[in-house]
C-alpha cells in the first residue's frame, strides 16, 4: 500500500525547490525519517532514488539526522544502479565521511572505501567519480594506503576523463601531497 510520503515523493522532481519541499517536511517532522529510509534504500522500488534525493539533501543540512541509518546506507550504497541514487549517494557519503558530528567505525570508513574505489574503477558519470576522489582525499588522512591508490588510479584515467574530473583530480593530489 502506498503512503502519504511514498506518493509524495513518486510526484517530486528533480528540481531543487521540488527536493526542498519534502526535505523541509522532514526537518519539520511532518513525516517519519523511517519511511524515507526505507523508500530510499529499497532498490526494487521504483523511486528509491527519489527519495535518495531527499535523504542527501538531509546529509548536507545536518549529517547527524542519518546516525541511525549509516550502516544500512553503507551496505546498500555499492548496490545502487540508478545514476541519480549512485550520484546522491555518493555525495551522502561524502558528507558521512567529513562529518566532525558523525563518528564512524573501522568497518563503516571501509565501506566507504570500498564503495567509493568501487565507483572510480565502474563505469560512473563525473560527479560520482570526482565525489569518491575527495571522500577517499579526506579518509587518506586515517589510511594511508589511499595515497598511493589514489594517485594509481588518477594516473591511469586523467587522460581520458572530462575536465570536471581532472579538475577534482588535480585538487584531490594538491591535497594529499606528502
Amino acid at each position: 500500500m502506498d503512503t502519504q510520503l511514498s506518493l509524495v515523493i513518486a510526484k517530486s522532481n528533480a528540481g531543487r525547490l521540488s527536493r526542498q519541499k519534502i526535505t523541509d517536511a522532514f526537518l519539520n517532522q511532518v513525516y517519519p525519517l523511517d519511511e524515507l529510509m526505507v523508500l530510499a534504500l529499497d532498490i526494487s522500488n521504483k523511486n528509491h532514488y527519489k527519495a535518495i534525493w531527499i535523504v542527501e539533501l538531509l546529509a548536507e543540512e545536518n549529517i547527524f539526522f542519518l546516525n541511525p541509518y549509516v550502516t544500512d546506507i553503507l551496505t546498500v550504497s555499492g548496490k545502487f544502479k540508478h545514476q541519480s541514487a549512485v550520484r546522491g549517494c555518493s555525495r551522502i557519503l561524502y558528507f558521512m565521511s567529513s562529518s566532525k558530528l558523525l563518528t564512524l567505525s573501522e568497518t563503516q570508513k571501509n565501506l566507504i572505501i570500498e564503495t567509493c574505489l568501487d565507483w572510480l574503477i565502474d563505469n560512473q558519470k563525473v560527479a560520482c567519480k570526482a565525489l569518491s576522489l575527495k571522500t577517499l582525499a579526506y579518509l587518506n588522512n586515517e589510511f594511508n594506503w589511499l595515497k598511493e591508490e589514489l594517485k594509481e588510479i588518477i594516473a591511469k584515467d586523467y587522460s581520458q576523463q572530462s575536465p570536471g574530473y581532472q579538475a577534482a583530480a588535480r585538487e584531490v593530489l594538491s591535497r594529499i601531497k606528502p
